[in-house]
């Protein structure tokens, strides 16, 4: 059912993650787990889709969706995407759940969420990475400009 992930982190932007692996969230990260499904019905129905950080007998932090199907005898599919914001701190399984129904799908402890960073986190990142530069940079305009004066 769960067939696309993707991350959206404010400041930064969205990026997708692969469905299996360690989600690695801050809180205030929003995932958007796309899901697909087929179904029939005899009448118009209005079907809601639950995504969850937790368990499906614990759910954590959830997003919902909801999605008119049209009435059907032959089998349709369709896709929807839920919006989950990660707002806890912890290690988390990752569902999805139509209402009403016993239909889920789970992938257990995938979602790592982490405090955000602070600002002290964030500048020493950027240290470091100015250090590294101021490192290779002479080491790279020595390689250019020494040794290819002659040519």
């Amino acid at each position: 059912m769960i067939t696309g992930l993707s991350v959206f982190r404010p400041g930064v932007g969205s990026f997708p993650v692969a469905i299996g692996d360690v989600i690695e969230l801050y809180v205030g990260d929003t995932l958007s787990v796309t899901v697909s499904y087929t179904y029939t019905s005899p009448y118009n129905v209005t079907a809601s889709f639950v995504g969850y950080f937790g368990s499906f007998a614990s759910k954590q932090t959830t997003g919902s969706a909801k999605v008119t199907l049209q009435a059907t005898a032959i089998p349709k599919t369709g896709e929807a995407s839920i919006n989950i914001e990660a707002d806890k701190v912890g290690t988390f399984g990752l569902g999805v759940t139509v209402l009403d129904t016993n239909v889920y799908d789970e992938v257990p402890n995938c979602i790592v969420v982490a405090a955000k960073p602070g600002m002290i986190e964030s500048i020493m990142n950027m240290v470091v990475m100015m250090m590294m530069m101021s490192m290779i940079i002479p080491m790279m305009t020595g390689m250019m400009g020494e040794d290819n004066e002659g040519f």
